[in-house]
């Protein structure tokens, strides 16, 4: 999934097994299941989805979701933002790019 950067949640524990599949991005890490969050933007407006199944690389965290997984969260986003699975909302901070360079306005 690469629509925005994800942030591993509920990390489970390394498997042990000789079997265990290596990560196909680095190589180096074993992918273990895991969760993950992602943000979707439509307009101006982000959905944060928590608790995504996939599985994540124990070196470089790359995520990997099932293509059933990708359905859901396809339907979700087609359904709009209207708040009907709404958990809790969060604040963030937003900054600006072009304020943060020297001579930016601010």
């Amino acid at each position: 999934m690469q629509e925005a950067p994800h942030m591993t949640e509920n990390e489970a524990p390394a498997a042990t097994s000789p079997a265990e599949p290596g990560c196909p991005g680095c190589g180096a890490g074993r992918l273990r299941p895991s969760t993950v969050s992602s943000v979707f933007w439509r307009g101006e407006q982000a959905l944060m989805v928590r608790d995504i199944p996939a599985i994540v690389c124990s070196a470089c965290g790359e995520d990997f979701i099932s293509d059933e997984t990708v359905i859901e969260l396809d339907r979700i986003k087609d359904q709009g933002f209207d708040g009907v699975w709404t958990d809790t909302f969060v604040k963030i901070p937003v900054f600006s790019l072009a304020r943060a360079r020297p001579g930016g306005d601010g």
